[in-house]
């Protein structure tokens, strides 16, 4: 009948927590001590079995649990008020098995009581009833709250994808003297080019790149990103980048990166007789949190093309641009491999 019960208060504590599980406590049973083999190895299995039935996790080991349930079968002693003890009489019961349960995190011993018993078989009726009074005060899962740790922006290697837009302004030199062959003359003739001035293309495009933290304040990433138009034609410009970073971390939740890049560039227009291939420029990237994983950022950047572009038209007119882009992208970049292990939040 006490085990009906016991399981009946199992059942209602079950009900009343919305059935949350308890695995993720973790119980550590020992082999009681003061008994003989026999009792000792009954006590150690069946409170093991009952408690996993409870839905606890019992572990091997004490260092990989939360709490330890200590067993002790010692004589059932009367103490009289002289001080002196002797063992109970006959008609009552001649042991008891104290529990103590303890707090591994910190040592402190929870609870501890006693119950009296002669025989370990008696002991099956009641074993399930005392672990639900020692587990009473231990909280159904350990787990309050997610961690809020700091990974997300302490891993080796990040991949980033993003979505962006770019103005690629091409500002004509105003220096140049562009000719054309006058045929009546026999002859090359300078000609004053209307289009003299700027042009201001715009790009939609994407980047991806792998970014290497190599250091808690600084980083390398390595990006690929295409750039769409050229004066008079349009064209793809594939665009290789590198960017050596500096790493902020101001508040726990933020990212703060500027960074410096180099760009090599390559034209593909039949109208290009020579593409500068490199680019110099720099940015920022702001990163919020998006998981313990990675970050959204925002990414702003400007790149300056050294030396000019040098296009063709078809009319042999030859024409030098000075190029500069300014870009904005969206994104999110993923992380792998944590820096440090612990990597506490940052306040």
């Amino acid at each position: 009948m006490k085990k009906w019960i016991a399981g009946a208060l199992f059942f209602s504590a079950a009900v009343f927590s919305y059935a949350q599980t308890r695995d993720d406590v973790r119980i550590y049973i020992p082999m009681p001590r003061g008994g003989t083999p026999d009792e000792e190895a009954f006590f150690k299995e069946n409170f093991t079995m009952e408690t996993t039935a409870a839905g606890y996790a019992v572990t091997e080991e004490q260092r990989k649990s939360d709490y330890t349930l200590n067993l002790e079968i010692k004589p059932n002693m009367i103490v009289y008020e002289d001080g002196t003890e002797e063992q109970a009489p006959e008609d009552e019961k001649q042991q008891l098995l104290e529990l103590k349960l303890v707090r591994n995190e910190d040592g402190n011993e929870i609870v501890s009581f006693s119950f009296a018993f002669t025989e370990k078989e008696e002991m099956y009726e009641y074993n399930l009833f005392l672990l639900y009074q020692a587990m009473a005060n231990v909280p159904l899962t350990k787990i309050t709250a997610v961690p809020d740790t700091d990974h997300w922006r302490n891993k080796w290697i990040y991949t980033r994808l993003s979505v962006d837009a770019s103005l690629s302004i091409f500002h004509m030199d105003q220096n140049q003297e562009n000719i054309e062959y006058n045929l009546k003359e026999n002859r090359w003739d300078p000609i004053k080019d209307p289009s003299h001035g700027q042009e201001v293309i715009f790009s939609p495009s994407g980047t991806i790149g792998v970014e290497l933290q190599f250091l808690n304040w600084m980083a390398a990433e390595a990006v690929f990103k295409p750039l769409f138009g050229l004066p008079d034609a349009q064209t793809f410009v594939p665009v290789v980048g590198l960017q050596l970073k500096g790493v902020l971390k101001p508040s726990k939740h933020f990212m703060i990166e500027p960074y410096l890049a180099l760009d090599f560039q390559l034209a593909t227009a039949d109208t290009v007789k020579a593409y500068t291939p490199l680019a110099l420029g720099g940015g920022v990237q702001l990163g919020v949190k998006g998981g313990e994983r990675g970050a959204f950022f925002v990414d702003v950047w400007f790149d300056i093309s050294i030396g000019e572009i040098h296009t063709a038209k078809p009319n042999s007119r030859d024409l030098y641009w000075n190029h500069y882009v300014m870009g904005v992208g969206i994104g999110y970049k993923v992380g792998f491999y944590n820096r440090n292990k612990e990597a506490p939040p940052e306040e």
